[in-house]
């Protein structure tokens, strides 16, 4: 399931965006979904799940994330390099080691799949109404936050 509704998804909203995505995977321990968000908001100690919160890589995670808001481009001199989806289809990663990089996992025939279908035609039916890309994100999460819902509990 998290395959279909979130990781297939991710590489549909880089191929509509012609791969001129930056795209990451956060994987701190206990890493559940969302917790990426304790480490963007941080404002100094703290914990989650019982597990003490890393200050330098929610301070790294700040920059890279008020970069990309600011300039368009999550890079800055003093951080590591985030590499674009682009071509090499990578993916960034925030563990405990820091600014990583792999493999991007939605790189697989079943995402290949699932482009075909609905979703796809979304992606072009907003691009071809030139939206900006903010309110293609806000409408992609509004309807994303929907199909969740509609799993069952």
């Amino acid at each position: 399931m998290a395959e279909f509704s979130v990781i297939c998804n991710t590489r549909y909203l880089s191929n509509a965006f012609g791969n001129r995505t930056w795209d990451y995977r956060f994987q701190v321990p206990p890493a559940f979904h969302g917790l990426d968000v304790f480490y963007a908001l941080y404002n100094g100690g703290g914990s989650v799940d019982g597990v003490k919160m890393d200050e330098w890589l929610a301070g790294d995670m700040q920059r890279y994330l008020t970069n990309f808001a600011q300039f368009g481009s999550p890079n800055a001199d003093g951080l590591l390099k985030w590499r674009e989806h682009g071509g090499n289809k990578s993916m960034a990663t925030f563990g405990i080691e820091g600014l990583g990089a792999e493999e991007y996992e939605a790189n697989n025939k079943r995402c290949a799949y699932w482009q075909t279908g609905k979703y796809r035609t979304m992606a072009k039916w907003y691009k071809s109404r030139k939206m900006p890309n903010l309110e293609f994100i806000a409408w992609t999460e509004r309807i994303l936050n929907f199909l969740v819902g509609l799993l069952p509990k």
